[in-house]
Formats: structure tokens, C-alpha cells, sequence
């Protein structure tokens, strides 16, 4: 290609952008499908964040390679909104609700009272120990952990990483099941691996057969609910 038809097409590039940018906190707006008005498309507002105007329609979204943690939505709170008033995000599946996601206002720029909710279906991770103590040393996603008593007695440690992922206000949840109906004979002790009680003992143990129990854990002690 010829060098003056690179510096045209340089120049038609640089005039293309020219002609698209807008000020600041301005939109960049279409017609809209009747055409006689206009939708708000994209903006960069005062906190140079590209908003979107209107129903935003896409296929896969994907992150950067090795992004590592990634903040996939957030919804400012301030002090506007009445105490108890829900701020929350919905996934739908063909104009179904599946999954709801959020918490309550304080009326003081903050939220409490953080929420999951499912709509039509309950999904829990189970752990199976098996015929076999319970003991990760790890962060794990468990909720449900089943256990098989038939041949011995069984130990269900709960990590520090899992204990400490849990908080006041947040609690992590463990549901502990004995699956064989063995219990009464072979009992279930369940404890926290470092330090920390379960309602005020160093340990709670399932004795009765199927029984289960299930432990809230503040961050520091588990308390059985």
C-alpha cells in the first residue's frame, strides 16, 4: 500500500473517533425502533465508569486472563433509602426469577442483612465423608456433610479457614448427617479445628441414629440451631 494511502486512512481512523467522542456525562444515544425518539446507549460519567442507558443484551461474558478476584456487580447504597428497604439483583431464565442476591438498606449508606435466594430449587453443596473422619484443613464450599457410622465412630473437624469465613452477621452453615442410622453405636463428635466451642463445649456429638445438627459459626464459636 501506498504510503499516502496509509496516512489517509490514518487520517479517515482519527476523524471516525473525532466524530464519535462526546463530553463527559454526555450520551451516545440511537434512534430507537420507531424512530421517533432516541435510547441512551453509553456514557463515561464524572467517575469515568461507562454506564449503559438501556437494556443491555450480550452473549458470553469473559474476564482477562488471570483477572484473579473479580467484582462481577455492585449497587452503591447511600442514605436515601428508608431503613429495611431491599436492594437486590435477580437472574432470570426466559423471564423467570432463578436467583436473587442481596440485602437490606440501613439508612446510613449501608446495608445489613445480606441474602441468597433461590426461586423453585434448593442448591447446597454436599461433602460426603463416607466411612471416614471429616477433617479439611482447607476452605471448603461444604454445607451438608453425611457421614457413614456403620463401622466406627466418626470425627467432623471444622477448618479455621471454614470458621473464619464465617461472621456475625454472615454466619457459615454446616449441616452434619448420619447416613448409616449407626449413630446411637458409633457416635458423630463434631469440633472446631483450632480454638472455639460449639455452644460453650469443645465439642457436639451425634448419638442418636439418622440424627443430624446443624452449626452456625460467627467467625469465632459454632452454635448449634
Amino acid at each position: 500500500m501506498a504510503k499516502s494511502m496509509i496516512v489517509k486512512d490514518r487520517a479517515r481512523f482519527t476523524d471516525a473517533i473525532e466524530a464519535l467522542k462526546v463530553d463527559n456525562d454526555d450520551w451516545i444515544k440511537g434512534t430507537d425502533y420507531v424512530g421517533t425518539g432516541v435510547v441512551n446507549v453509553l456514557k463515561v460519567n464524572v467517575d469515568d465508569e461507562i454506564e449503559v442507558g438501556g437494556t443491555f443484551v450480550s452473549g458470553t461474558l469473559e474476564a482477562e486472563e488471570d483477572t484473579g478476584l473479580v467484582t462481577l456487580f455492585d449497587m452503591p447504597v447511600s442514605a436515601t433509602p428508608a431503613a429495611g428497604a431491599e436492594m437486590s439483583t435477580t437472574i432470570k431464565v426466559d423471564g423467570d426469577n432463578v436467583l436473587t442476591v442481596g440485602a437490606f438498606a440501613d439508612s446510613s449508606g449501608g446495608v445489613t442483612g445480606h441474602f441468597v435466594k433461590m426461586h423453585g430449587a434448593v442448591v447446597a453443596h454436599k461433602t460426603d465423608a463416607g466411612a471416614a473422619d471429616y477433617n479439611p484443613s482447607i476452605l471448603t464450599s461444604d454445607y451438608i456433610i453425611t457421614v457413614n457410622t456403620t463401622a466406627a465412630a466418626r470425627a467432623v473437624t471444622i477448618s479455621t479457614e471454614d470458621r473464619d469465613s464465617g461472621s456475625a452477621d454472615n454466619p457459615r452453615m454446616f449441616i452434619i448427617k448420619d447416613i448409616a442410622g449407626n449413630a446411637n453405636v458409633n457416635n458423630i463428635t463434631v469440633s472446631l479445628e483450632t480454638s472455639g466451642n460449639i455452644d460453650g463445649a469443645a465439642t457436639a456429638v451425634i448419638n442418636a441414629d439418622y440424627d443430624s445438627i446443624i452449626i452456625m459459626i460467627d467467625g469465632t464459636n459454632g452454635f448449634i440451631i
